[in-house]
């Protein structure tokens, strides 16, 4: 015996319930009518725009996942054989010290302001100084004196912590100032005298 078609006019699809086939069910359960809106289509351009996006999108997230693994790894590896890899670096640097030593000038000539900078904070990680500045506030520091040093006008080749690190100076950027090499050492460690000592310049 054969099934009967669905009783929507026009409709050849095969009953499922209620004298209506599966489509015109969903419409009158979803628009109360079983002659609600047609399934929008979609453009094939647009789908495939949408398809690219997702596709875009995807890729994205799994390359992000990718480098966090990778970088997990590293750090993993790093921790595990820290000592087997300072060994090994240590063995090349000996082994290739000429060429270190021309890639550390090359550096400091290409990064005198960083290696100023670095310079100044390790000093004050070292005194364990109480403070904390960033490259980015140290640079405006030295921006707001015109790159020049502070006590003369020359141009600027350190960073100086106003209240010497010796005397319990900070390395907060309200204590730092550029300063030339020769003002530098002249100050020295000395507190009192660096208003007697800018006039002098």
């Amino acid at each position: 015996m054969e099934k009967a078609t669905c009783c929507v006019p026009g409709c050849t699809r095969l009953v499922e319930q209620q004298k209506m086939c599966s489509m015109h069910v969903s419409r009158l359960r979803r628009h109360g009518d079983v002659g609600g809106p047609e399934p929008t289509r979609r453009s094939p351009a647009k789908s495939e725009e949408e398809r690219l996006a997702r596709r875009r999108e995807q890729c994205r997230e799994a390359r992000k996942v990718d480098r966090e693994r990778k970088l997990a790894r590293r750090r993993e590896t790093y921790v595990r054989d820290h000592a087997k890899i300072r060994e090994q670096k240590r063995i090349w640097r000996a082994a290739n010290i000429e060429s270190e030593k021309a890639r550390h000038k090359r550096w400091n000539d290409q990064n005198k302001p960083r290696k100023a900078i670095l310079q100044s904070r390790r000093r004050a990680r070292e005194r364990q100084a109480p403070g904390y500045s960033t490259p980015d506030q140290v640079l405006a520091r030295i921006a707001y004196f015109g790159s020049r040093c502070w006590m003369c006008g020359a141009p600027w080749e350190a960073v100086d912590h106003v209240k010497p690190l010796a005397a319990g100076g900070s390395d907060w950027p309200a204590n730092l100032r550029p300063i030339c090499k020769s003002c530098n050492s002249r100050k020295g460690k000395h507190w009192s005298g660096v208003s007697a000592l800018r006039l002098a310049a």
